[in-house]
């Protein structure tokens, strides 16, 4: 992989790499430096540094900035070539993705912790924005080609805001900036949960704050809305869970620690609010457990390596510390399923591959214990990893966005590993893949943010493989 040499200081240093870009190889598939669905605006301006193929981005509710501290992530597959704080006072991290591709990000709310040469997955958040070193709240994001600043292309596409058009240029705050939808989606899925026996999920546009609620027709034939509301902007995570019969869910936004206890009303027509608080900022995953005939989840932050375990008080609707705990940096992809009615969960590494799985168990006076029962190394890359039933055993869909690969694969009994059973190529892009049973068989949905395209799939009965129920084309956007 051929390495950039851009190890700087200052500001000034950087400008002094600048050279053509032409020797640099292909463009990396780049995606934009925010959560899945999100609505940002981009603008650039005479004197923009290092020129004006750099863009600011800001999230913008009407004429309300709203980016304080809301997750800045990995716009490709990399590793940090630094991070630092400039003579400005900006706080800076420039990822290398070889070849001769840098992304930069700048006004970074605090210096975050990463490590020079530590290895960053597409999706995997490294700051927050902020103002560090100017006024606005904003993210400065360049992409780079042997150091030379060039247009932006997100999701394989080249954006409008660049040095070659003086029409985007100065449009910061104003209707005519450029609005730009992020399908950088690891792990998404829309939240799925049953009532009166038939599977539902919720989705949700972070863009406008839509949310619907759909039902799964029967065999799969598509979908039924049930209900739909207009929610506040920028929910970044959503966990669903049972008391009784009853579906309920958490739903809650990194960048305030904001959380909202939501009951699902009868027949799927919208949602409750039973509780809401605050959890702290900055939580990259949220994993819901069932441990001993109790709600639980797990909260961790990537960033950071921290761990929370909390349980669900029995009305749900609200929580309380369990354990905190350190598990490392830059896990990408927590997934729990059960076994022989024991509950697991596997955490995947998306930037080294590590992958583990461990038992969660009850203990005496109503602790949980979590036990490592397996761990090996997969190849880098999968952005989603999604547990699936068949015949009543858990399997589990590994898929790689950048690539299309897909991997069917069935949980050893015990957890102890998982046995491949089929490796299949499908089409890249997709951001969403929802697992769900019916009929006793297990399905997914999967959906592409950027086109709408929405299909609904059935297991096969050996695990090995799917057939297409259905398909359809939606609005863009959903997460």
């Amino acid at each position: 992989m051929k390495k950039l040499t851009l190890l700087i200081a200052t500001t000034a240093a950087l400008a002094a790499t600048a050279s053509s870009a032409s020797a640099a190889g292909p463009r990396p598939d780049f995606q934009m430096p925010f959560s899945c669905a999100q609505e940002w605006a981009a603008s650039t301006y005479n004197g923009h540094w290092p020129d004006q193929d750099s863009i600011d981005l800001g999230g913008w509710n009407g004429s309300t900035n709203m980016s304080e501290r809301e997750p800045v992530l990995a716009s490709a597959d990399g590793e940090v070539l630094n991070v630092f704080t400039d003579a400005d006072g900006g706080n800076r991290v420039y990822l290398d993705h070889g070849d001769g591709w840098v992304s930069h990000y700048l006004h970074l709310a605090y210096l975050p912790p990463l490590s020079i040469g530590q290895k960053v997955a597409q999706g995997q958040v490294i700051g927050h924005v902020g103002n560090s070193g100017t006024e606005a709240m904003h993210l400065h994001y360049t992409q780079l080609a042997d150091g030379a600043a060039v247009r932006i292309a997100f999701d394989g596409t080249l954006i409008n805001t660049h040095a070659g058009n003086m029409a985007s240029w100065n449009t910061w705050g104003t209707s005519n900036a450029e609005k730009l939808t992020s399908t950088n989606c690891p792990q998404e899925s829309f939240t799925a949960f049953t009532q009166g026996g038939n599977p539902h999920f919720l989705n949700y546009k972070p863009g406008t704050g839509g949310m619907g609620i759909n039902r799964i027709n029967a065999g799969g034939a598509g979908t039924t809305s049930t209900g739909s509301e207009s929610w506040s902007r920028s929910w970044t995570h959503f966990g669903a869970f049972k008391v009784g019969v009853d579906p309920f869910m958490f739903v809650y936004k990194a960048a305030t620690g904001a959380v909202s206890f939501e009951k699902v009303n009868a027949g799927g027509a919208g949602t409750t609010t039973v509780g809401s608080g605050n959890w702290g900022k900055g939580w990259t995953h949220f994993m819901p457990l069932v441990v001993g005939g109790s709600n639980y989840y797990i909260a961790y932050n990537s960033l950071y390596g921290s761990a929370n375990l909390d349980k669900i008080n029995a009305a749900g609707n609200g929580a309380s510390s369990v354990w905190s705990a350190n598990w490392g940096k830059g896990w990408t992809n927590l997934v729990p399923f059960t076994r022989d009615g024991t509950q697991y969960f596997l955490a995947y590494h998306g930037s080294t591959g590590a992958v583990e799985i461990d038992k969660v168990t009850p203990t005496v006076g109503g602790g949980v214990l979590i036990t490592e029962v397996w761990s090996s190394t997969w190849t880098t890359g999968y952005t989603n990893i999604v547990p699936v039933v068949v015949g009543g055993v858990p399997h589990l869909m590994g898929y790689k966005n950048a690539t299309g690969l897909s991997k069917f694969m069935r949980v050893k009994s015990g957890g102890l590993g998982v046995d491949i059973l089929a490796t299949e190529t499908w089409a890249t892009g997709w951001s969403a893949i929802t697992p769900f049973i019916q009929g006793g068989l297990g399905h997914y949905l999967v959906y592409n943010a950027r086109t709408g395209k929405t299909w609904i799939e059935r297991m096969d009965a050996d695990g090995g493989g799917s057939a297409t129920l259905w398909g359809s084309t939606w609005s863009a956007g959903w997460t």
